[in-house]
């Protein structure tokens, strides 16, 4: 299958294209330019894999949550290329696609936990798990603090290997979430979602179709052979299909100057409390 992915949802913004074997990426890592230069390097991986937008089965993007801008600019994109071309869309979690990036990086972990920036003090925060050779979601995509000690927990059981995900300075900072209990066996990996990530999601999501669909005879074999798609059953994070839809877990996308200034005396007032015992 051709398949373009396409991943703006953090200041890190990637592009993808797979044509069988064959496959182009690239990083835009400039995020005030993304939405002058993605077009451009749309086209640039067409040409580099002699393929047309008629060529295309797919165009794959991250859904949200992730950047504001950046959200509408993925979407905006794959919504004009879909419309132009009649190219089938599927807009997959950006949490999911955390968590498939960490495991192209080599951690194979049955459970994860994606902690995404979310800025003003908060994350994106979600937990999945790896069954049957796909991602299913076990906490649907909320916000957090960017405390780690206030994440919820994500299973009754933490004694099975966790791997934490994600760009939040907790995950840097590889902060221990005090609440889960004791004797964690915890992993950390900071990185972000990645428009190879996407790819991946997209060759799972149509294989598990296929799979499906496999044994009910011939009557679909002279169709096109994009894609068509049904919605999916509902879900904690469900794939979106047709027309191209960011998904915004918080409407506000910046503080005011009083709200920054409150959080700022919050944060020193904590500075400057003794610490707590947390035995």
């Amino acid at each position: 299958m051709n398949i373009l992915a396409l991943d703006t949802s953090t200041p890190h913004a990637s592009i993808a294209l797979q044509s069988g074997e064959a496959s182009w990426q690239a990083e835009l890592p400039n995020a005030s330019k993304t939405s002058a230069t993605l077009i451009p390097r749309c086209l640039e991986a067409l040409r580099a894999l002699e393929l047309s937008f008629a060529d295309l089965h797919a165009i794959v993007y991250t859904k949200g949550p992730g950047a504001f801008t950046g959200l509408r600019t993925a979407v905006s994109v794959a919504q004009g290329f879909s419309l132009a071309q009649s190219i089938p869309t599927l807009g997959f979690s950006t949490l999911q696609c955390l968590a498939q990036t960490a495991r192209l990086q080599g951690h194979t972990h049955e459970r994860v936990v994606c902690a995404l920036d979310a800025r003003m003090q908060q994350v994106y925060w979600g937990s999945y798990r790896w069954h049957a050779q796909q991602w299913v979601c076990h906490n649907a995509p909320q916000l957090a603090s960017e405390s780690a000690s206030e994440w919820p927990q994500p299973w009754p059981d933490m004694s099975s290997p966790t791997l934490i995900v994600g760009n939040a300075g907790a995950v840097n900072d590889q902060q221990v979430p005090l609440n889960w209990g004791a004797n964690l066996n915890l992993t950390w990996c900071f990185c972000e979602p990645s428009a190879l990530g996407l790819l991946v999601l997209a060759q799972q999501y149509f294989a598990s179709k296929e799979a499906t669909t496999s044994g009910q005879g011939d009557a679909d074999s002279n169709t096109s052979a994009r894609f068509k798609g049904t919605p999916e059953p509902h879900d904690l994070d469900p794939v979106v299909l047709g027309r191209p839809t960011p998904w915004y877990l918080r409407d506000q996308v910046a503080q005011t100057t009083l709200e920054r200034a409150q959080a700022h005396a919050l944060t020193a007032h904590e500075t400057s409390s003794p610490a707590r015992d947390h035995a």
